[in-house]
């Protein structure tokens, strides 16, 4: 599983507010009742000409959790058979007890947002939003969902 984060802490890891803006992206991997966690640095904060769907493809992950998504990741994961699960708590060690309990959720599609490039362009204020959206606290405007 992958799930992106703010710093590279281990299971301490802060879990970001948005997967394609993650400075980190953590793999957690579980087995027979042991865990190993590491992460990698995500290439598209590196600029120009680094892409983050390169290390995705490498990684192969069966599944990610996250706060938000855009839609053309939620589709490129999706169609590759790729879970994406709603990250829930603050830390990468909540994650990975909701993921031993069986308690996390699936990402709902409803909640996926569009891509953020033409709103910061366009320079809208969520006040001009429909009530579904938010301003979530990655600046982004995102669907609410509620963990």
């Amino acid at each position: 599983m992958l799930v992106p984060v703010d710093e590279d802490r281990g299971l301490d890891s802060p879990i970001s507010a948005h997967f394609g803006d993650a400075p980190y992206f953590a793999v957690l991997e579980l087995s027979e009742g042991s865990h190993k966690v590491s992460a990698v640095r995500n290439p598209a904060r590196e600029g120009p000409g680094s892409c983050k769907w390169d290390l995705v493809s490498e990684l192969k992950p069966d599944a990610v959790a996250v706060r938000a998504i855009g839609r053309r990741a939620y589709e490129m994961l999706t169609s590759s058979g790729v879970k994406i699960y709603i990250a829930v708590g603050n830390a990468l060690r909540d994650v990975l007890d909701a993921l031993k309990r069986g308690t996390l959720r699936e990402f709902p599609p409803r909640a996926v947002h569009e891509p953020m490039h033409w709103r910061r362009a366009a320079g809208r204020s969520s006040a001009s939003l429909p009530p579904a959206l938010h301003m979530c606290s990655c600046g982004h405007r995102c669907r609410a969902v509620s963990t």
